[in-house]
């Protein structure tokens, strides 16, 4: 009986042994890909959590004439603001200021506004890598474009993705010169807001 094509094919592939290095050739990578599995050091603690549930708040007034648009926002950032003023109360967190406006009503451009701030203090753990971010999360900020700050210094504004921002969870990834174990940093969030609109961290 006449052998087919695709027989003959297979027995000359292996009796000129050509078939055993295919076959090597094709399960090297998955063999290598197995035993990296078990070789490979797996992290086995998960980075580490702070839950902020009580923070510092102080409602800073802000002048006659600032605006609630991208412009008022960008505004706010160019100078801080005179701390020594401030009058910090502790809060638990969420915390909101509902609007006392009914709702669908226009607001008037020179409506008053005010810039809620929110600060509290963490220690950089002994242990933690130099080489690893410090990151604030949060679920949600409604009212005008926040900021964060460190130490009083300006890290990150969102006055240019604020359209959006309530559709977004906070997060902000922190300077690596912020992280310096043991050392203990002032974190501060920022939310400018109308009065009759309120807000909500």
């Amino acid at each position: 009986m006449k052998r087919s094509g695709s027989a003959s094919i297979w027995v000359d592939l292996y009796s000129g042994g050509l078939l055993k290095w295919g076959l090597w050739l094709l399960g090297l990578p998955a063999c290598v890909a197995v035993l990296l599995m078990f070789v490979w050091p797996e992290r086995t603690e998960p980075p580490s959590q702070a839950r902020i549930d009580t923070v510092q708040r102080w409602i800073e007034p802000l002048p006659q004439g600032t605006s609630f648009d991208l412009e008022g926002f960008r505004s706010l950032l160019a100078n801080a603001p005179d701390f020594a003023r401030a009058t910090w109360t502790t809060i638990p967190l969420p915390d909101a200021v509902k609007p006392s406006a009914p709702s669908g009503k226009q607001a008037s451009p020179a409506e008053p506004m005010a810039r809620a701030w929110f600060r509290f203090h963490y220690t950089v753990p002994d242990d933690a890598a130099p080489e690893q971010a410090l990151a604030l999360y949060g679920t949600r900020v409604q009212g005008g474009a926040y900021s964060v700050w460190v130490d009083r210094q300006l890290v990150t504004s969102r006055h240019r993705e604020w359209p959006m921002q309530w559709m977004s969870p906070l997060f902000v990834t922190l300077p690596l010169a912020a992280n310096r174990p043991g050392d203990t940093l002032e974190v501060a969030l920022a939310v400018p807001h109308r009065l009759s609109q309120g807000y909500a961290v």
